[in-house]
């Protein structure tokens, strides 16, 4: 794993580099027996044995760059970054029942994911009581996946399962929206906003038609923090939120 960062002033702005990448190589494997129901724990009951191994690689990377430059009491922003998660994965396995023939199976199934992600956004200090931000999120996503499953009896080629192969998903986003603090008491802090996300997604594969969808969401929130006492915070909040 390695993780990083570097800043650099441009002007009156501050340019910031970051990101981070880990690299995993694991190899899991696994023996099972299956005994009768009647006879369990009982060598005589033995009906089958199958052994299973798996070679997983993964690598994750994110890079963002995130620039920020003040406007007199305000501040402008831009961010941009890339995020990428690839996951490898090779499956040997072989599985015997007593007194029959071996099977053998390889799996392998490989999975990319990407996504490329931006923001504009613009901070106005009004007064002191009162700041208000907006902008525009912006986001691509992609994910590559393919998937091939080989089987065949001992001493018989191997054959590929069909019905199986790839699939490739995008998703574009566009996110409109405006956040409000609000300082009215020195201990009470009032933050409202709301996101208008815009989605647009497609999925193709062999076989099938490429399907697209278009939807959108209106996500408002609002956070209230409250300092009851020195060494005491009460907090509530109440938000619409979409999980993919």
């Amino acid at each position: 794993s390695f993780n990083g960062e570097i800043a650099q002033k441009i002007g009156d702005g501050l340019l910031r580099l970051y990101g981070f990448y880990v690299f995993t190589d694991r190899q899991e494997t696994e023996f099972t027996q299956t005994f009768g129901a009647d006879a369990f724990f009982n060598r005589e009951g033995l009906e089958q044995v199958e052994n299973q191994t798996e070679d997983i690689q993964q690598q994750n990377l994110s890079i963002v760059g995130d620039y920020r430059l003040p406007v007199d009491k305000d501040e402008a922003q831009i961010l941009f970054g890339y995020n990428l998660f690839r996951d490898d994965l090779d499956t040997n396995e072989d599985s015997t029942e007593i007194g029959e023939t071996t099977e053998i199976q390889q799996e392998f199934i490989d999975t990319k994911d990407q996504d490329w992600f931006g923001t504009l956004a613009y901070t106005a200090n009004l007064s002191s009581l009162v700041s208000v931000k907006f902008g525009v999120d912006g986001r691509i996503k992609t994910r590559d996946f393919t998937e091939s499953i080989l089987v065949a009896e001992v001493g018989d080629p191997l054959e590929a399962i069909p019905g199986l192969g790839a699939f490739d998903l995008e998703e574009r986003r566009v996110d409109p929206y405006i956040k409000a603090n609000w300082n009215l008491l020195p201990n009470l802090t009032i933050e409202t906003g709301v996101r208008y996300e815009l989605t647009n997604r497609e999925i193709s594969g062999p076989g099938f038609a490429t399907s697209s969808a278009d939807f959108s969401e209106f996500n408002p929130s609002a956070h209230i923090r409250y300092g009851l006492t020195e060494t005491t915070l009460l907090r509530f909040s109440v938000a619409r939120t979409v999980l993919r």
